[in-house]
């Protein structure tokens, strides 16, 4: 799995707390369930908790790339994992650095 650095992730009640401490770590965007779907600056969602699989489901209909952590999914959305999830999140960050690295010492 693989994500960039404009992935909002949307919590529900009752998600896993490890998620949004990576998400605001690595300073990714972090939005409520329930938010204005639209008015979101991404193309990609992770949903999680209370509420996730609706939110999910909405969010592919509208076309986002769209992630539910857990066992299933809705049609136009992915399973993941949190592991999944976390470490798609530090990847997205630490790309980002590598880019940046890069283009200073080029």
């Amino acid at each position: 799995m693989r994500l960039p650095v404009d992935t909002t992730l949307l919590l529900g009640q009752g998600a896993d707390p490890a998620l949004e401490a990576v998400w605001r770590e690595e300073r990714l965007p972090v939005a409520a369930i329930g938010a204005e779907l639209e008015a979101l600056p991404t193309a990609t969602l992770v949903v999680c908790g209370e509420g996730g699989f609706e939110a999910a489901t909405l969010a592919a209909r509208l076309g986002f790339r769209t992630f539910l952590v857990g066992d299933t999914a809705p049609e136009g959305a992915r399973a993941a994992s949190v592991a999944q999830t976390v470490e798609a999140a530090r990847g997205a960050r630490a790309r980002e650095r590598w880019k940046a690295a890069r283009t200073q010492s080029a």
